[in-house]
């Protein structure tokens, strides 16, 4: 969720709970003070009502409507005067109406008299609705204009920041150039640009000094172990030596292939995280995996390996063809590389999905960390521990996910895209 919607959401959460009270309370007060203004009418009525039975030439009985009765009782009571609510069917209106009653009683010369006014509340009740409503609706005007000016003031005042997430989306350091932030009036966020500046401008500077160290130092060491290895094919050629130095040169040997070969893949796994092949074009995976099973198909037969495969007609993938080759050449590989004698693949290839099964023991290590560097499931020597980190690495570029599991006596490497 944005932040603005976030905020709006904030603001609405207090609003209309405060809305919602104020508009209770201006009810309650309104009812309350017209019901105070309805008692002093029916206090001022009873008043009336007083003189008009001390008056001798008035009839009581005269005085008799639909809101006022008045009883007769001889002798003097005692004083009395209160107010009550009451609900009574009105056949004008065909319903039961709520009254605000009065009853008191007035002495008199010759005795006393029982009143009771009655006012209805249908009047007073018209008029606090007619009060309330246009509250409501200013209130309801006025929250709404407040959200939508809250709205576009934010909106207005975080655009810096919204700019600046942009720019960090699309920066990248292998782009070969550096983003810069400009600056804001506002001092929050020119201070975020700044300090967004000082690190993009480090990590862009060190990426480049990464770059240039780790393809100068595998030049410079590629070259001398070339030389390593030229001298001791010489000496290995030579009649001079005796079968037990001939043995240990030939393992000096194989370290330096193994290291010239690690070194070597160190660089291209470098390149692969750096997004240094951008290359890409439409290849056919179907003629990638063929040619890959055809490069490796000497060593399986080496260890008499059996492959069976089930590919596509054609299946079209945009990718930088040299990595669409080494990723299925490591597969391959490495299915050949950790499994037996006599042993089986199997190669499936659908339209979203490549699938690679090879016989052989389960894994020695946990499954989750087979992907990582330098991690072996077995202590072959053939294996640098770096085939399958370079198959993450390639996958995660072209957003392929890949997976490895242990089922009844094979591995399975399984990618979907």
């Amino acid at each position: 969720m944005k932040l603005l919607n976030k905020t709006s959401i904030y603001y609405l959460l207090f609003l209309l709970p405060l809305f919602a009270v104020f508009s209770m309370l201006i009810y309650f007060f309104i009812s309350a003070e017209i019901k105070e203004e309805v008692d002093e009418s029916l206090l001022k009525e009873r008043t009336v009502l007083e003189q008009k039975l001390n008056d001798r030439r008035i009839d009581p009985n005269s005085l008799n409507t639909d809101e006022t009765s008045i009883t007769y009782f001889s002798g003097r009571s005692a004083k009395l005067l209160y107010f009550s609510d009451a609900n009574i069917y009105d056949s004008t209106e065909a319903e039961t109406v709520r009254y605000r009653m009065l009853t008191s009683t007035i002495n008199v010369k010759n005795g006393s008299y029982m009143i009771t006014i009655q006012r209805s509340y249908v009047e007073t009740q018209d008029l606090v609705f007619s009060i309330l409503v246009p509250i409501i609706v200013l209130f309801i005007v006025l929250l709404v204009g407040f959200f939508f000016i809250n709205y576009w003031i934010s909106k207005r005042l975080w655009s810096p920041f919204y700019e600046t997430i942009e720019k960090l989306q699309t920066f990248e350091l292998n782009n070969n150039r550096s983003t810069t932030f400009g600056s804001e009036r506002i001092e929050e966020f020119n201070t975020l640009n700044q300090s967004l500046n000082s690190m993009t401008h480090k990590a862009y500077t060190d990426y480049i000094k990464q770059k240039e160290f780790t393809e100068n130092a595998s030049h410079e060491i590629q070259t001398p172990l070339a030389i390593i290895s030229n001298k001791i094919e010489i000496l290995i050629q030579s009649n001079k030596l005796g079968d037990e130095e001939m043995e240990i040169i030939s393992g000096i040997y194989d370290s330096a292939n193994r290291l010239s070969h690690l070194n070597k893949t160190l660089l291209l796994l470098t390149k692969i995280e750096n997004n240094q092949f951008t290359d890409n074009s439409i290849v056919n995976l179907k003629d990638v995996v063929n040619k890959s099973i055809s490069i490796f198909s000497e060593q399986a037969e080496y260890k008499n390996i059996t492959i069976k495969k089930n590919l596509a007609d054609e299946l079209l993938f945009k990718i930088n063809p040299t990595l669409a080759e080494t990723l299925f050449n490591n597969l391959v590989s490495n299915a050949i590389r950790h499994n037996v004698e006599n042993g089986n693949i199997e190669i499936h290839l659908y339209k979203n999905q490549f699938t690679i099964f090879n016989t052989g023991a389960q894994l020695s290590t946990a499954t989750d960390t087979i992907f990582e560097r330098f991690k072996k499931g077995n202590t072959s020597n053939e294996s640098i521990g770096l085939g399958l980190s370079i198959v993450k690495s390639i996958c995660s570029i072209y957003s392929i996910n890949v997976n490895y599991h242990y089922e009844k006596g094979n591995h399975v490497f399984t990618l979907n895209w």
